[in-house]
């Protein structure tokens, strides 16, 4: 049984110094950032992992890992890891929206 991303993400940052470069603002006045644990992407590091999708509208604010991003994805769905091991994975953003 493999974890779920959030248990996968305090595995990354146990007691790390966490670094965030803030790259956007979302909709509801949240920050969208690049997370950074001992010096890793852990934001590439998920989505390599199928723990995490890309929100392509925020790529735009992350020039410097949007195409490592989007390799890392392309990647994790081909291989169907965690979140691509379903049938038919639902985007989250379709997820929220089917459920307000």
């Amino acid at each position: 049984m493999g974890t779920s991303g959030h248990e996968r993400l305090r595995q990354l940052t146990p007691s790390s110094t966490i670094q965030f470069r803030e790259a956007d603002t979302d909709q509801y006045g949240r920050m969208v950032a690049e997370v950074y644990a001992g010096g890793q992407n852990v934001n590439l590091k998920l989505v390599s992992e199928g723990h995490a999708v890309v929100y392509t509208q925020f790529l735009r604010s992350c020039p410097d890992s949007r195409d490592a991003l989007l390799a890392a994805e392309a990647q994790a769905q081909q291989q169907r890891l965690n979140f691509w091991n379903q049938l038919n994975p639902m985007m989250p953003w379709d997820y929220r929206r089917s459920n307000r």
